[in-house]
């Protein structure tokens, strides 16, 4: 079993939304980062989860291919299409891979935030509510 299925099996059944906690997927840049941005995602992950929130954090399942690949991120997309938002990652806005990530999420209706400031950047289709430390 994957890293990416173990997470995957983490999460609620699809008829229990309205008692789980709300899953984000955080994007950003990792390539030509220092450690492929790990310390940042792992921060940025453990404060989404202090929140109440799942966090979906590429670098948390380094034993699946595709993490650290430029070139195969069908893991990435499936398991972000299953999360209710989607938080960008400073630099995201020059990395292609986010920047695709960021189209579809928008696309898809997705709540767009900000992953530091956790400020709503797209309104997502199912809900005008914004996250707070409230």
């Amino acid at each position: 079993m994957s890293g990416y299925d173990d997470w995957w099996n983490s999460l609620p059944p699809e008829d229990m939304d309205d008692m789980a906690p709300y899953c984000v997927y955080l994007s950003g840049p990792m390539v030509g980062k220092p450690d492929y941005n790990v310390p940042l995602f792992r921060t940025v992950a453990q404060q989404w989860r202090d929140l109440g929130w799942l966090p979906f954090d590429p670098t948390e399942i380094p034993d699946t291919p595709g993490v650290f690949s430029t070139s195969d991120h069908r893991y990435d997309y499936a398991a972000m299409m299953r999360c209710d938002a989607i938080a960008m990652l400073p630099g995201w806005e020059e990395c292609p891979q986010c920047v695709f990530e960021y189209a579809l999420a928008k696309g898809g209706g997705m709540a767009v935030y900000d992953a530091i400031t956790r400020k709503v950047l797209v309104e997502p289709s199912w809900n005008s509510e914004s996250v707070s430390e409230e």
